[in-house]
């Protein structure tokens, strides 16, 4: 299902259909997949529609797809689309970064630096940043294409 959302999306082997992708990820995500339900979070956020973003995002999240974990951290950080609450945000990165996601990594270890409650947070937080940095360089050496990158 999820291979023909992609290319209804991308007119491979097929015209671009919107709506025909939308309906195939839809389906695949109700069938439990955590990628379709993040590729459907990230279409309807670029789209401006936050909350049907959010919620498809949250089903990504709660099946640990690391993307959708980052994507919705960053929503709650920067209230984007949705009402700003840095600790929720601050949550799903911490959630995102034990579970591998680089990005969210980086993410986190700058706002410990930044705003870090005590030295030991800053210090987290730069940990994060240079752990994060050599990852990324390990990670695409191997696999550019990981959603241990993908935001």
């Amino acid at each position: 299902m999820v291979y023909l959302g992609h290319a209804f999306r991308n007119g491979i082997g097929a015209a671009i259909d919107v709506d025909k992708s939308e309906n195939w990820y839809r389906k695949a995500s109700d069938g439990g997949s955590a990628l379709a339900a993040g590729i459907l979070g990230a279409h309807y956020f670029d789209k401006t529609q936050y909350s049907l973003a959010e919620e498809y995002f949250k089903t990504s999240a709660s099946r640990n797809y690391l993307p959708g974990l980052f994507r919705l951290g960053i929503m709650y950080l920067d209230g984007l689309g949705v009402d700003r609450q840095p600790q929720k945000g601050r949550q799903y990165l911490e959630q995102a970064t034990a579970l591998g996601h680089i990005t969210a990594k980086r993410r986190l270890g700058g706002l410990l630096v930044r705003g870090g409650q005590n030295i030991n947070e800053r210090l987290r937080g730069l940990g994060l940043i240079f752990s994060a940095i050599k990852e990324t360089a390990v990670i695409a050496a191997k696999d550019p294409q990981s959603d241990r990158m993908r935001g």
